[in-house]
């Protein structure tokens, strides 16, 4: 059975707990970022991964957009790994990903909230056969940007100010992780 399609307002947005249908709408390559947790810091390749969630919609029709930083690794435990395997039912990634045949193929997001009470996608799991019959195709124009040290100020002109800071507060390399990419 689908989900009940909601209509909820732009500003304010509150997506309860639990597994929702999402569309693989893009993929952000952001570079090496300094990642500081429980007073450790780390630098990590990380990607910025977009869905649409098309049972969720706002005000105007549009479905809702949510995105998910991840390390950019195909370790075995890796979450990159549970996308692709997520998507494509397959985890056999010896040849690498073309992330472009992804997009658009659905998937089920499990969706937590933050201790500050945001929604936060927190697993991906394969579309039960039974659902995938009455999954509506991408709303949105996808956007894949893999070589973040080879974009356009184009395409850069193309995002929200946010995803162009954090691009730019990328580490030009691991010898120089002191240092921002500063466009």
């Amino acid at each position: 059975m689908p989900v009940e399609k909601k209509f909820i307002p732009k500003k304010g947005i509150d997506i309860e707990e639990g597994s929702y249908i999402g569309l693989f709408a893009g993929l952000i390559h952001l570079g090496i970022q300094r990642n500081e947790y429980q007073g450790e810091v780390s630098y990590k390749d990380q990607v910025l991964l977009k869905f649409e969630l098309p049972d969720i919609l706002l005000e105007d029709g549009r479905p809702i957009i949510i995105t998910k930083r991840e390390t950019n690794s195909g370790g075995a435990k890796s979450n990159m790994l549970k996308l692709v395997k997520a998507l494509s039912n397959s985890s056999d990634i010896t040849n690498g990903v073309d992330y472009e045949e992804l997009v658009g193929k659905p998937l089920m997001l499990d969706i937590k909230h933050s201790a500050k009470g945001s929604a936060k996608i927190s697993g991906y799991m394969p579309v039960p056969k039974h659902l995938k019959a009455g999954i509506k195709p991408l709303m949105n124009e996808p956007v894949l940007l893999f070589d973040v040290e080879h974009i356009s100020d184009k395409e850069l002109e193309t995002m929200p100010e946010w995803l162009r800071e954090l691009i730019n507060k990328r580490v030009q390399d691991e010898g120089n992780v002191e240092e921002g990419a500063n466009y």
